[in-house]
């Protein structure tokens, strides 16, 4: 798995994926929220996976439905070691 890999699953990504995701998560969105997370992921996965995930959270809270943003930072912290392995075989790999 590389940066390549994330980069071209990103660019593929659509607005149903996410909703899919979510649905099999428990979670319900509503078109505003949709909208929001799909564009926050196109534009700051880098940031979320590689630099500071806070900061992209803490806006996120401004922009979310309370239980969204909850349940949304539950699924963060769940894959937080998954994307922390990531990036230790990606620093391995350089």
């Amino acid at each position: 798995m590389n940066i390549n890999f994330i980069e071209d699953y990103v660019k593929r990504l659509q607005k149903q994926d996410i909703y899919r995701f979510a649905i099999r998560q428990g979670i319900r969105l509503d078109n505003n929220e949709l909208t929001i997370i799909y564009d926050y992921i196109k534009t700051n996965y880098q940031k979320i996976i590689y630099d500071k995930p806070q900061v992209v959270l803490d806006d996120l809270k401004k922009k979310l439905k309370p239980e969204t943003y909850e349940k949304a930072t539950w699924l963060y912290n769940k894959y937080r070691d998954k994307i922390t392995l990531f990036q230790t075989k990606i620093r391995e790999n350089n």
